[in-house]
């Protein structure tokens, strides 16, 4: 035998108070979104040869590989369920190459993307003019461009950690100053290459009777130091 339906009026009459309710939840979060200009600092080389000078042939360099220092763009979402915790989602783009010698125009120009996702806290300040934020999460790093012709990348995950402060400018904007860092080791592998790529002329060994192996890709730090106009709603 089936076992009886549940009688509907009480089970819509429950699912409608709980969809009446869901505006005023909303209204409880707390949003801010800060686009912001600012400096990409890679903190250590980016790949070293594996022998001691001179260097490969292929090469055509004077030293190790570095991602290059220059601006970042992008922005930042978060989302507070409460005054200390919230939510964070970063996107960043910064026209990154590489510092290595180069035989034809662009051959070292690059890009690299950064994205991440954070749990972050105002331990200080959370309802004051002026508040402290702190937050960690994970990250991915994309890299591509002219520099990478012939490199096989792949998305790399990374570990990122930031620090900021705000200052409120008036009722709904504020400045927002964020120093943000992420760690992470490239996954590179060169497929093809000639005299006038970039990055795979430093992946793959020289010919000859003597060749040289690949040189070693370092785990990467970089900074992230910005400034921004920050929008925010408060529920």
């Amino acid at each position: 035998m089936n076992a009886p339906l549940p009688a509907r009026g009480p089970f819509l009459t429950a699912l409608g108070a709980m969809l009446t309710l869901l505006p005023a939840a909303r209204a409880q979060l707390a949003v801010d979104v800060s686009p912001y200009a600012g400096f990409f600092v890679p903190l250590r080389n980016f790949l070293v040869p594996t022998t001691p000078p001179p260097l490969p042939v292929v090469y055509h360099g004077t030293g190790p590989v570095a991602l290059q220092k220059t601006i970042a763009l992008g922005g930042r979402l978060t989302v507070w369920p409460t005054r200390p915790f919230g939510v964070e989602a970063t996107f960043g783009y910064a026209p990154s190459g590489v510092t290595m010698g180069c035989r034809v125009s662009d051959c070292n120009a690059g890009h690299v993307v950064t994205g991440s996702a954070k749990v972050v806290v105002r331990p200080i300040g959370a309802d004051s003019p002026r508040s402290f934020r702190v937050g960690g999460g994970i990250g991915i790093i994309g890299l591509g461009g002219t520099a990478y012709d012939g490199v096989a990348t792949a998305a790399s995950v990374a570990g990122t950690v930031g620090a900021g402060v705000t200052v409120k400018l008036g009722r709904s904007r504020s400045v927002r100053l964020e120093a943000e860092e992420y760690w992470f080791r490239p996954h590179l592998r060169a497929e093809w290459c000639d005299a006038s790529n970039g990055v795979c002329r430093a992946l793959i060994p020289t010919s000859g009777s003597d060749p040289q192996i690949p040189w070693k890709q370092l785990f990467q730090n970089v900074v992230i130091l910005s400034i921004g106009l920050m929008f925010f709603r408060t529920g």
